[in-house]
């Protein structure tokens, strides 16, 4: 609900009516609706995003397939999500994730939908598991404190210490290893 994205004249889609609406009221065009099924025309858009989207839904190939569909020709698609299986956490399934991708898996369905990556950026806080399973203590005994918390300290203190993300050339970000998270900038091939 706290867009870093200019709201006025950029399409939204989310599966919460409330969140919508807030959104309309900002200025956004708004729309209920799932990334399943995209309520858009084919080829419509420049630039479509989707940030921390496809790992919360089952069909991931199903959304890739609708976010390159309503992709101009020219136009770049720009997606982020977390890596690695292996750094799979009591969080992941909190916010509700259901996989971490695995590099090569990126490469092949990427390829799949006829997309190739422009440019990479990782980025990703990666704490230490005692922060993960206290974080997760407190999200089970006072869920709206922790996540009142979480939201206006705990980010703001981490978006400050990370690194800035940049961009390169290629998968590196991808193939690299070192980051928990991805942003992808794509292209049709």
């Amino acid at each position: 609900m706290r867009p870093r994205l200019p709201t006025a004249g950029t399409h939204f889609l989310d599966l919460s009516e409330s969140c919508v609406a807030r959104l309309r009221a900002a200025g956004a065009e708004a729309h209920v609706g799932s990334a399943t099924t995209l309520p858009f025309a084919e080829r419509g858009f420049a630039l479509v995003c989707a940030f921390d989207i496809v790992e919360h839904v089952e069909d991931d190939r199903q959304v890739l397939r609708e976010l390159v569909r309503v992709l101009a020709d020219d136009g770049q698609l720009v997606l982020s999500f977390p890596l690695f299986a292996a750094r799979w956490t009591p969080f992941d399934a909190m916010c509700g994730h259901v996989r971490r991708y695995e590099p090569p898996a990126v490469l092949a369905m990427l390829a799949e939908h006829g997309l190739e990556i422009v440019e990479s950026g990782g980025y990703g806080m990666q704490p230490r598991q005692w922060l993960v399973d206290f974080g997760m203590f407190w999200f089970r005994v006072m869920p709206r404190r922790a996540m009142f918390f979480y939201n206006y300290v705990l980010m703001p203190i981490g978006l400050k210490l990370q690194q800035p993300l940049l961009l390169r050339a290629g998968t590196d970000a991808l193939t690299n290893g070192s980051h928990d998270e991805v942003l992808l900038v794509c292209r049709r091939k």
